[in-house]
């Protein structure tokens, strides 16, 4: 059986397709003669070896002659499509040559057919349209010839992956293609393949059996049409797209649909269900109609009629923060500025102003966030720009913001007893008493105020805060804490251990009333002196109250010590024959004496006796224990004092609520002396030791130089002291005498300048026994600021303060006596500038447009000066679809804290990142476009006594997600990501 087709060959004939490039004839095709320079022919290549002679050289076609093009630098016969050969010749593509060669007709021109591998004018066509009715086309030779045509011959066809024998026509329709092989005997269609490159063009190679079956290859995008691509199933499809790198330039994918589009111009030229934002087709978060408000110039102006103002119901998209424009007008104004969502999202709320300095900023866990700009007694005006930011989802984030102008601060005048806005200068409330009232008081914006009330275990307690109002007659509302013992001053309302008013209601003359009111037992209260501290509902509020606070003790039942019955002076303990007290038939002097193990009880006073000598001061120390032996606070008001022979009370009396608590006595006469611990008003038993120091009589106390020459008792006439840099300034042999100044004690007033900023640290050396037993504190007041900057009012041998940035002005030190007694003491001053420190290899990197760039494979050592004020600036751009780790160290332990704020590609602030032990990391997912970031790192915290100009860190900018792996191995750290 003959096949119906065959194989041609394609003889190159390489005289009919070049010319030479040393000659000038312009003829294309055919075997041309030229001469080379002194004689020769060309070869078929156009150049004259024999002559010795280099070809042309060209850089393009214009450089050659006609008929010729540039190939490599040498000019040759060539075209470059079929209108540079002479008919029937055609151009070939891969030689560039002019051939009159042919696998079919369509490759000849008009007139032409193909006619064993040439192309023949006047040949027929082979479907007889050429020929006579009685004639058909002779495919071997292309001559029309008399007759019928031939049977058409069959062959094996491949459809798929079997084989059979077909006429051609048959083979076509049927979807196969001819085979060469002889026979369909062993299925030759069925070819074994490894994978796609070893099978025929418009065939791909199976995963499962390897065998080449039509259809497209989906690594090669050139098997399917236009508009199409390969699919799962090996056919071509409809083309989806994913990223906006998939599209045409000037358009973006969208990605619901898998379309490519151009930018929209509005919601009608996008499909149904979908709107236009940000010139893109989407339905997956619709911004509010403030939008477009993404950056302070399209901010939103936010007018603050009648002094408040709603910015939003806002909705915020994701990576597209909201800016709204407010402004103040009269300077001491102040903004306060709310955030609040109904979801758990954690946003983020910052204040800019005019040049684009952040002034302030508020990023709390959760979406709830306030700023109150500026600080009492500023007085900035003019335009300021609120940032909304946060990892919004998909859909959007709803959000609430109110800003409301407060009045200037001045409006609040401070109550007598201020300082009293931190623990330590709170104001004692239950002095003997199971009931006071704190009337005439006054919270100021951001002041909160102080209030001491010791309690028992389960004491009953009733507070009651009466809210009287401002001027204003807005931004009143006040409320209150019940802290426990040791709380600082910021500490959490909402903690667990902390109480709030469960309470309110209208007093007799309409004010609010906000109570707390426990019943005995409960099981909040335990023993120690709890803080009540009055704020403000938030930072802005302010106005007059009064406070109540009542007390039911517990009463819980006391054992007897064995000192007992010892409830008077005539039944007093005698310490006098305790091992170590009696020396001589007086007490020892010069060392502690202690003795333990005695119980204070509810209704009960515990005396003891010892004696002493003619002009003796004593001092006793009680030291309350809980029920394992620890120091523990006193459950209640417990006092300890020093009674002589006459039964009067001497010097001071110690009521403090403990765990130590001190009575210092006046000079004593000679003979007996008793020392009487008081749990009258305790609220139940405990156990405490008593500790015994006796200072011998002693000199008169004589006035220091500075009161003899000008007393400087107060402030106005205080001593001037030169206190020089690095050059600590000793002032020894200083006294103060309590009689200089009667009740109440004498009073040292001295004064310096500093040039600043540095390290102050003053030092008051004296000992308990010394020329007297006074108890000296030590104040140091900054010129003109209100209170004291820091003091150490400790019952202790000596004090010490310390001003870390002490800043250049005029200083105050004030020495007291607690209880107006006398004392001698040294003091020095050590005052030590801070050195501005040196630059880092990365400066001047303090703005974001000087930021440093930081790419993968990125590590230095930095470090934050404290002076100059530094800020590191750093730029990492991510490649699409790369995890990059940003990472900072310490590279010494206790220079202080550092943190890192992270900004968009537009300066956008998007998150902070704190303190996390010894290191800071953040990783970065991929993103299919990229993503540009900038971090700013500085310093959150200088430690004053280690290394204080500048803390040291190391960064690393890292490929992959490598946090868990960067030393130090922080592995346990839940690292944030963006």
């Amino acid at each position: 059986m003959g096949r119906w087709f065959r194989v041609l060959e394609v003889v190159a004939v390489g005289a009919l397709a070049l010319s030479t490039a040393a000659c000038d004839d312009d003829s294309k095709g055919g075997e041309q003669p030229c001469e080379c320079p002194g004689g020769g022919a060309c070869d078929v290549d156009g150049l004259c070896p024999d002559a010795g002679i280099a070809p042309p050289v060209c850089s393009g076609d214009d450089d050659c002659a006609d008929g010729q093009l540039c190939d490599e630098g040498v000019c040759r016969a060539g075209c470059e499509d079929d209108s540079d050969c002479v008919s029937p010749e055609v151009c070939n593509a891969e030689s560039q040559t002019c051939r009159n060669t042919c696998a079919a007709d369509d490759a000849c021109p008009d007139g032409y057919g193909c006619v064993a591998g040439q192309c023949s004018f006047g040949a027929c066509w082979l479907d007889g349209s050429t020929c006579a009715d009685d004639q058909y086309c002779a495919e071997d030779t292309r001559t029309c010839t008399d007759g019928e045509p031939p049977p058409p011959e069959e062959g094996p066809c491949c459809i798929q992956n079997r084989c059979e024998v077909l006429t051609a026509e048959a083979c076509e329709a049927e979807g196969g293609d001819p085979n060469d092989a002889a026979t369909c005997d062993d299925n030759p269609c069925a070819q074994p393949c490894m994978d796609d490159t070893e099978c025929p063009d418009g065939t791909y190679c199976t995963e499962g059996e390897k065998r080449c079956l039509p259809g497209c290859r989906q690594d090669d995008p050139d098997t399917c049409p236009e508009g199409q691509i390969c699919g799962d199933d090996n056919t071509c499809v409809d083309f989806r797209c994913d990223t906006d790198d998939q599209c045409a330039d000037g358009e973006y994918c969208l990605e619901e649909r898998g379309t490519c589009e151009a930018p929209c111009g509005g919601d009608d030229a996008c499909p149904d269900g979908y709107f236009c934002q940000d010139a893109r087709c989407t339905n997956s978060c619709r911004d509010s109609e403030a939008e477009p408000n993404d950056d302070a110039d399209g901010a939103t102006p936010v007018a603050l009629d009648g002094g408040m103002a709603t910015a939003g119901d806002g909705r915020l998209c994701p990576l597209n923060p909201d800016w709204f424009e407010v402004t103040l007008v009269e300077p001491g104004e102040r903004l306060q500025i709310e955030l609040d969502c109904a979801s758990g999202a954690d946003l983020a709320l910052a204040l800019y102003d005019e040049a684009g300095n952040r002034v302030a900023r508020s990023n709390d866990e959760g979406c709830a966030e306030t700023i109150t700009f500026p600080e009492a007694g500023d007085t900035d005006t003019g335009s300021f720009f609120v940032e909304v930011t946060g990892p919004a989802p998909a859909d959007g984030l709803d959000y609430t913001l109110d800003i409301t102008l407060l009045p200037p601060v001045d409006a609040c005048t401070a109550d007598a007893a201020e300082d009293d806005d931190v623990p330590a200068d709170a104001t004692r409330l239950l002095s003997g008493e199971d009931s006071t009232t704190v009337a005439d008081r006054t919270a100021c914006p951001a002041d909160p105020d102080f209030f001491a009330l010791p309690l028992g275990e389960g004491d009953g307690v009733r507070i009651d805060l009466t809210l009287l109002g401002n001027d204003a007659g807005m931004g009143d509302t006040l409320t209150f804490d019940l802290l426990p013992p040791g709380s600082p001053a910021d500490a959490d309302p909402n903690a667990p251990t902390a109480l709030q008013p469960n309470l309110s209601a209208p007093d007799g003359d309409g004010n609010e009333v906000r109570s707390l009111v426990l019943a005995v037992g409960n099981q909040y209260v335990r023993d120690g002196s709890y803080l009540v501290r009055v704020r403000g509902q938030d930072a802005a509020q302010y106005g007059a109250y009064s406070l109540t606070a009542t007390v039911t003790r517990s009463g819980v039942g006391c054992v007897p010590d064995d000192a007992e019955p010892n409830e008077d002076s005539g039944a007093a303990t005698d310490l006098m024959a305790v091992e170590g007290f009696d020396d001589g038939g007086v007490l020892a002097a010069g060392v502690e004496l202690t003795t333990d193990g005695y119980s204070r009880c509810a209704d009960d006073q515990d005396w003891y006796r010892v004696v002493v000598a003619e002009g003796d001061r004593l001092t006793a120390r009680l030291n309350v224990v809980d029920a394992m032996g620890d120091p523990a606070p006193a459950s209640g008001a417990i006092a300890v004092a020093i009674v002589d022979a006459a039964g009067t009370v001497s010097g001071f009396e110690g009521r403090d609520p403990g765990p130590e608590i001190n009575a210092i006595s006046a000079a004593l006469p000679a003979g007996e002396v008793f020392v009487r611990v008081d749990g009258a008003r305790v609220a139940r038993a405990g156990a405490y030791s008593l500790t015994l120091i006796r200072t011998p009589g002693d000199a008169p106390c004589e006035d220091d130089r500075y009161d003899a020459a000008a007393r400087n008792d107060e402030q106005g006439t205080a001593s001037l002291l030169d206190v020089l840099h690095g050059e600590p300034l000793a002032v020894p042999g200083l006294s103060l005498c309590g009689a200089n100044a009667g009740v109440g004690g004498d009073t040292d007033w001295y004064v310096f300048t500093t040039e600043g900023p540095g390290r102050l640290q003053v030092d008051l050396a004296f000992a308990l026994g010394e020329n007297g037993a006074g108890d000296l504190d030590l104040e140091l007041f900054r010129d003109g600021a209100a209170g004291a900057v820091a003091s150490d009012t400790e019952l202790a041998a000596g004090a010490r303060v310390v001003v870390a940035d002490a800043p250049a002005d005029t200083w105050y030190i004030r020495v007291s006596s607690f209880a107006g007694e006398d004392n001698a003491y040294d003091l020095t001053i050590d005052f030590t500038l801070t050195e501005a420190c040196d630059a880092d290899g990365a400066e001047p990197d303090d703005e974001r447009g000087d930021a440093t760039e930081a790419g993968a494979g990125y590590a230095a050592e930095r470090w934050i000066c404290r002076q100059p004020a530094d800020v590191d600036w750093y730029e990492v751009a991510v490649p699409p679809d790369t995890t990059y780790t940003f990472h900072l160290a310490y590279l010494r332990d206790g220079d202080g804290w550092i943190t890192f704020d992270v900004y968009d590609a537009d300066g956008g602030y998007v998150t902070t990142i704190e303190e996390a032990l010894d290191a800071q990391c953040l990783i970065i997912n991929p993103r299919a476009g990229g993503s540009r970031w900038f971090f700013a790192v500085q310093a959150n915290t200088f430690r004053p006594d280690a290394e204080p100009d500048r803390v040291a860190y190391s960064v690393d900018v890292v490929a992959g997600d490598q946090c868990a792996a960067l030393e130090p191995l922080l592995d346990q750290v839940d690292w944030p990501e963006l």
